[in-house]
C-alpha cells in the first residue's frame, strides 16, 4: 500500500495528526528539547533533502506543493554547511598571497 504522505505507518498508511503529535511530546520531554510544534518536521524533512543535492521540484511535488518556488520560499532552510565557500577570498589578491582551501 503506497501513499503520498511524507510520514507513514509501517503498511505505507497515512499516519494521524494525534498519534503524531502525542510522540512528538513524548520523545521532546524524555529528551528534555522544547517542543516547537509538528509541523517543524515537514520542514526539517524539506531543507534535509535539499541539502542532499534533491531537487526542489522533486521535493515539492513529494510534499504536495503546486509549485517550487513555494517550497523554496517558505519551507526551504540552507545550513552554514551549504553556504560554506561562498565567501569571495580577496586574500589572493596581495601579492605573493595564495588563496586558502
Amino acid at each position: 500500500m503506497g501513499s503520498d504522505s511524507v510520514f507513514t505507518n509501517s503498511l505505507g498508511a497515512p499516519i494521524l495528526p494525534d498519534n503524531v503529535y502525542r510522540a512528538m511530546k513524548q520523545l521532546c520531554k524524555a529528551t528534555d528539547v522544547k517542543y516547537k510544534g509538528t509541523h517543524v518536521l515537514r520542514h526539517s524533512f524539506i531543507s534535509i533533502q535539499g541539502q542532499q543535492g534533491r531537487f526542489v521540484e522533486v521535493i515539492s511535488a513529494h510534499v504536495g506543493h503546486a509549485q517550487a518556488s513555494f517550497t523554496r520560499d517558505h519551507y526551504r532552510t540552507f545550513f552554514d554547511e551549504e553556504r560554506k565557500g561562498l565567501t569571495l577570498d580577496f586574500s589572493v589578491l596581495k601579492k605573493g598571497a595564495k588563496p586558502s582551501s
